[in-house]
């Protein structure tokens, strides 16, 4: 992920810190629908895991250090290919 001094974004998969994810997104449909998040992970210790029904969290950390995720959930889906994983 982009990095810079006021954002330092962090996401987590069952209370675990992922240190490779080249990629984030939040989508609001709104209407009283569910937020999705899309992430790429790039992590070789998930390359033979099952992540269906794991609880994932993201930080944005915009400014400081959030005391609450922006992003809050359970993976339902995710595709794993020879380089990465795609939730």
């Amino acid at each position: 992920m982009n990095q810079s001094i006021y954002c330092n974004p962090e996401l987590y998969i069952d209370g675990k810190p992922i240190e490779f994810c080249s990629s984030a997104s939040i989508k609001s449909s709104g209407s009283g629908q569910l937020e999705t998040f899309d992430a790429n992970i790039n992590e070789p210790s998930f390359e033979n895991k099952n992540l269906f029904n794991k609880k994932i969290e993201f930080f944005l950390n915009y400014g400081s250090k959030d005391g609450v995720p922006l992003f809050r959930g359970f993976i339902t889906s995710f595709k794993a290919s020879e380089s990465s994983i795609s939730i």
